[in-house]
């Protein structure tokens, strides 16, 4: 997992190098606002910021394609709106604030004779010890047991399914965003 708490340009290299998979970035109040206004855009945009060589001739630009989970102690708005930075529109479509709060804290079961904070130590523990394995496990039972997967058909279909109607324009490119889970679900 990244952490906020770096420049815009290496938030740019780091997306770079994970094209095509999950980044992870903790502790949202670690940026500036002002450079948080511009990386939201720019992470979920899918390409690097324009730039020249020294001799005048543009570089070539970087490209990815990457979900970002990004956590912090507060949503992105206020985050931004501290700063007297308005939280547009485009910015809540391309990074969803998803309130998180359980019965004990961001869990809302615990195993028996666990707390919160020791479920989350064995949480953080498992998942470094199998960090980067579910991915190609998935992938590799999604080829072999579904072979003939139409996914863009299976997730046109889903979102034929679902009343959007009262939905407004932003709403639906959420909503289009998380379908996938539906049919993950399903």
């Amino acid at each position: 997992m990244l952490s906020w708490r770096q420049t815009a340009n290496r938030l740019e290299a780091q997306a770079a190098s994970r094209s095509d998979c999950l980044m992870t970035i903790d502790e949202s109040h670690m940026i500036d606002p002002g450079t948080l206004d511009a990386c939201i855009y720019l992470l979920l945009g899918g390409v690097s910021k324009g730039r020249l060589k020294r001799d005048s001739t543009a570089a070539e630009s970087a490209h990815w394609r990457i979900p970002v989970l990004s956590s912090g102690e507060r949503a992105l708005e206020t985050h931004l709106l501290s700063a007297q930075i308005d939280h547009k529109a485009g910015q809540a479509v391309r990074m969803c604030d998803i309130p998180v709060g359980g019965k004990f804290g961001v869990f809302d079961q615990l195993p028996p004779q666990t707390g919160p904070a020791a479920f989350a130590d064995i949480l953080r523990t498992n998942a470094a010890k199998t960090y980067g394995t579910a991915g190609p496990a998935f992938v590799k039972q999604l080829l072999e047991q579904m072979p003939k997967l139409n996914l863009h058909a299976e997730l046109t279909e889903i979102l034929k399914s679902l009343d959007t109607d009262t939905l407004s324009g932003q709403q639906q490119r959420v909503w289009r965003s998380f379908a996938w889970l539906v049919w993950l679900a399903n």
